[in-house]
């Protein structure tokens, strides 16, 4: 049987993910309008934040799979909740401060043809980024072995 704080972690995943896909297609009404920033950093934040609320729902899909395919304990969960849900929202605030401050990754910059950033915002703007980015990846981590070693009864093959 699935724990309720699995269940509760799935229906928060799927929740924030369609939250963050929503107001990802939001932002990509705004990338023709200069003032929210500039238009190919919002056209990446537009991406970031859907394509990663998609991974977020999905995440959300795998918990609620039957308890034959993943059954994850309570310390396991709290890092999905926090790396899947939570953490995705620093990225995507960042992310919109980073594009109307005209604050990127190296490549966007150059690209968009703006000015390298000062080192100060640069850098708050990567530390923001690295660490929910961990665990992000942690979660995933989480999610994929808790798949791969299945749920609490034994396979038959």
């Amino acid at each position: 049987m699935t724990s309720q704080l699995q269940l509760q972690v799935a229906q928060q995943s799927l929740t924030s993910g369609v939250a963050a896909l929503v107001g990802g297609m939001i932002y990509g009404t705004q990338i023709l309008d200069s003032t929210w920033g500039h238009s190919r950093l919002m056209l990446y934040t537009h991406s970031q934040m859907t394509g990663n609320g998609m991974m977020q729902a999905l995440g959300g899909v795998i918990l609620y799979l039957p308890p034959q395919a993943i059954t994850l304990g309570p310390k396991a969960l709290r890092v999905v909740q926090f790396g899947n849900v939570w953490a995705n929202w620093f990225m995507y605030f960042v992310q919109i401060w980073g594009a109307s401050q005209g604050i990127g990754w190296p490549r966007l910059i150059k690209q968009a043809e703006l000015p390298k950033p000062e080192e100060t915002p640069y850098f708050i703007f990567s530390a923001l980024h690295i660490l929910p980015a961990t665990f992000l990846l942690l979660a995933w981590i989480v999610l994929l072995g808790g798949l791969a070693k299945g749920g609490t009864s034994k396979r038959t093959t």
